[in-house]
């Protein structure tokens, strides 16, 4: 068998949907694991849609993921140009040889003459398949065109006996019969390339051995392999994976929220609970892991344990295997990741000795399920005294009555007498306070944090009064005192009219 050559082809019209990013992925761990070479090609000829701003997210979305390529864009490669829109005479030249053999012909018909052509096709309740009419053009004819001053385009001269097959490494085998497919045309009428006929150009120039991509593209597949026949080359193996669809089953799409690689990087997620996760996503390993190294998945993938069905994004799921990557990290390297989370809030953490930082995020634990979370969980750590918000559903749940205003007031006595001000002190102090209160230790607590943090969830309580240090921990019961009844009174009229 000849060395495996794989390419992920991107166009750049927009960002790496997650699709998108599963392929790229299925692709680098085929090559990786079969000691072949992964190439990425920038399918770029829609020039009316292409964008360099994409091209470079999308780039920046792979080198992301860790998603290396070893031959195409600032890599290089004996098999260039990797951009396809410097690929135009290479393309001109095959599809010269297609109608210099006899296997494409020009079409002169005119775009109105095709729509009447397709709408009697719908009166008359059948598909509609192109005529054939400038199969066998004489050289008159052909003139006689040119001189009216008709744009021609080119077809592919399809044996409408034939059958084509597409022995699939995931689906089997499909056939389709040629007859569907019509003398389809493959150049435009200034001698531009269509997809359809670029694609296996490539993939033969660049010696690819295996095209894995997604099932959307199954259409297209019969259509590439008449290429490959006509031009004398032996088409590449194909691997359809399964489309990503959202929970109820549909296309992943823009209204399911987030869809694109950047926007999860955005939201602080990590590149490998992204690519392990994506690769879970219609492939099963061995048993019923689900987690896996970038070595584990290296060594365990194949195209035979990819599933034909849908797969379906779960972002609770993501979520939660992200906080597994994220508790792996040292609190160094989780500091490190919240950090420009907590700058981009808005949140001064330069002047905040590097020590107090790590003792947060530390005290945040396991709620960091990714690197953002750092903003609701510690944010008002870094939130001036008098600036923090009260939190109008904590506000409900916890300052129902007035014996939750009377915890912060009386407890302010017990803090300010807490010395030294330690974790231990300050658990000993205020868990003796509440004992001879004689209440529910969560029913003095949850208060308490309520009053200087303005949320009813983060870390202990204790670690967050150590935190915060004494003089913040009193301004902010005195500011609780203060501004909490009138804020709870608010709070209970919205109730009421609710």
């Amino acid at each position: 068998m000849d060395s495996v050559r794989v390419r992920f082809a991107p166009s750049p019209t927009g960002y790496l949907h997650l699709g998108s990013a599963r392929t790229a992925l299925f692709n680098w761990l085929f090559a990786r694991g079969q000691g072949g070479t992964y190439i990425l090609r920038v399918d770029d000829t829609d020039d009316q849609r292409s964008t360099e701003e994409s091209m470079r997210s999308i780039f920046g979305s792979l080198e992301w993921l860790g998603l290396t390529w070893d031959e195409g864009p600032g890599v290089g490669g004996d098999r260039g140009p990797y951009f396809q829109a410097q690929r135009l005479e290479r393309h001109q030249e095959c599809a010269r040889q297609l109608l210099d053999t006899g296997k494409a012909y020009y079409c002169y018909c005119t775009r109105e003459e095709l729509q009447a052509k397709r709408e009697h096709a719908v009166r008359e309740k059948r598909p509609y398949r192109y005529d054939g009419r400038c199969r066998e053009l004489s050289q008159d004819q052909r003139e006689h065109f040119e001189a009216e001053g008709r744009t021609k385009t080119v077809r592919l001269l399809v044996d409408r006996a034939g059958r084509i097959v597409v022995n699939d490494l995931i689906l089997g085998d499909v056939a389709v019969e040629a007859d569907t497919l019509d003398d389809f045309i493959f150049m435009k009428p200034n001698f531009g390339p269509l997809y359809n006929f670029t694609s296996p150009v490539d993939d033969a120039d660049m010696g690819i051995t295996h095209v894995i991509r997604g099932q959307d593209h199954m259409s297209n597949t019969p259509r590439q392999i008449l290429f490959c026949e006509a031009l004398g080359w032996t088409p590449p193996a194909f691997a359809h994976s399964p489309m990503v669809h959202n929970l109820q089953g549909r296309k992943l799409s823009k209204r399911d929220g987030a869809v694109g690689v950047e926007d999860y990087r955005d939201m602080g997620f990590l590149p490998e609970a992204m690519v392990n996760y994506l690769a879970r996503l219609a492939w099963s390993g061995e048993g019923e892991q689900e987690i896996f190294s970038v070595q584990e998945l290296v060594d365990q993938f194949t195209l035979d344990r990819v599933g034909k069905s849908p797969s379906r994004f779960d972002p609770k799921k993501l979520t939660w295997l992200n906080g597994h990557y994220v508790g792996e990290k040292t609190v160094a390297q989780r500091t490190d990741g919240a950090g420009p989370f907590l700058r981009r809030a808005g949140h001064e953490i330069d002047d905040v000795p590097r020590d107090k930082l790590e003792r947060i995020v530390d005290a945040v634990g396991d709620r960091l399920h990714t690197y953002a979370d750092i903003v609701t969980y510690a944010g008002y750590f870094f939130t001036p005294d008098d600036a923090y918000d009260f939190d109008p559903a904590a506000l409900k749940k916890w300052f129902k009555g007035p014996e939750a205003l009377s915890v912060v007031t009386d407890v302010r006595q017990t803090i300010a007498a807490i010395d030294p001000f330690d974790l231990a002190t300050i658990e000993e102090a205020t868990r003796e306070w509440i004992e001879h209160r004689g209440e529910k230790v969560i029913s003095v607590l949850q208060p308490i944090r309520v009053a200087v943090t303005g949320k009813m969830v983060g870390p202990s309580l204790f670690d967050v009064l150590e935190l915060l240090g004494k003089d913040a921990v009193l301004a902010r019961l005195d500011r609780a005192a203060a501004e909490l009844p009138g804020l709870t009174t608010q709070a209970d009229g919205e109730s009421g009219q609710s």
